[in-house]
């Protein structure tokens, strides 16, 4: 995968990206908000910040998840998928790819832990569910994310940036 400031920016100005609090790019990446994914990510923060999801801690008592890409690498952080996540979230870690090492990314199926409280979505790199992404802070998930997650997967698939596009999901 190679995205950088330019594609992103035409990316932004084809699908004319509805505006939600879960999903930045580009300028609306301010400092304030840099110095928040620097700690987030803890040093795991290379190059420009071109897109994330989730630049805010979630509500009390679970960990941050979220999705960084920046023009020379990709990070995430997840808790494990598991039935249990809900009664007790495990973290996940953070990982971080080269952009080279992408082949393809998506926000996949809902959680399927006990209970129902919303958990997160399934992030999906390179064909393996990673673990999962709370797509929002509040009770329900942010479906206008997922969308925008999902759209520059597809996007970056037409353009010949990654091997496989991402596979359409009917949400519950």
């Amino acid at each position: 995968m190679k995205l950088d400031s330019v594609m992103m920016g035409e990316f932004v100005s084809r699908l004319a990206i509805k505006p939600t609090a879960n999903v930045l790019t580009l300028d609306a990446i301010n400092e304030d908000i840099l110095n928040r994914l620097r700690n987030i990510y803890a040093g795991s923060l290379e190059g420009q910040p071109l897109f994330a999801v989730n630049t805010r801690r979630p509500w009390f008592g679970f960990p941050f998840t979220g999705l960084l890409i920046t023009d020379k690498g990709f990070a995430f952080k997840t808790v494990k998928n598991s039935f249990f996540s809900s009664l007790m979230p495990l973290r996940g870690g953070i990982a971080t790819l080269p952009q080279a090492e992408v082949r393809s990314f998506q926000i996949g199926q809902h959680d399927h832990c006990f209970g129902t409280a919303y958990v997160g979505h399934e992030c999906i790199v390179n064909g393996e569910v990673v673990g999962l992404i709370r797509m929002g802070n509040g009770i329900e998930y942010d479906e206008t994310a997922i969308e925008t997650v999902n759209a520059l997967a597809s996007f970056l698939f037409e353009r010949g940036q990654l091997n496989k596009a991402p596979v359409p999901f009917r949400w519950q």
